[in-house]
């Protein structure tokens, strides 16, 4: 049976350890799974970081709403 075009079988897996050697196999497999760990760790706290970013934007917002001495500070606050 052969593998669709584009797939890697277990024969292609098997050609590319024996051309790359076991331990290089094993290395470019760890750099691939650690990468992907760190990608979504970075997702996952730039998601974090721009949730809190929101709060701080809108408190402060608030804050100049709050201190503004006229309508026109006040206006200055709102923009985006």
């Amino acid at each position: 049976m052969t593998s669709p075009p584009g797939s890697i079988g277990v024969s292609g897996l098997a050609r590319f350890v024996a051309q790359v050697g076991v331990p290089s196999s094993i290395a470019l497999f760890l750099v691939w799974f650690l990468s992907a760990q760190v990608m979504s760790a970075i997702d996952d706290h730039a998601a974090t970081s721009d949730e809190l970013l929101q709060q701080l934007i809108s408190i402060s917002r608030q804050i100049c709403l709050n201190t503004a001495e006229n309508p026109v500070a006040r206006s200055g606050c709102i923009v985006r």
